[in-house]
């Protein structure tokens, strides 16, 4: 299985589960926030398809940042 794994120990990842359409769409408008709790303890993720990802990055001056991404289909 494809995972994805954190990049470095300011990152953390979380997985918020299946956010998709009946056609096998990934619909990221469906994540609007990002949890408190819930990322991986291991900073590895195991990707499914459908589901969509959390990124969380702090930076060294305090911020917090975030992304999401998707997997739509798998090779």
């Amino acid at each position: 299985m494809p995972f994805v794994t954190k990049g470095g120990s300011h990152v953390r990842l979380q997985d918020l589960g299946d956010y998709s359409d009946g056609a096998g769409n990934v619909l990221f408008e469906g994540v609007s926030w990002a949890p408190v709790n819930g990322y991986s303890v291991t900073g590895t993720l195991e990707l499914v398809t459908g589901h969509v990802y959390v990124v969380e990055i702090a930076t060294g001056t305090g911020d917090v940042h975030f992304a999401k991404f998707g997997v739509d289909s798998m090779g």
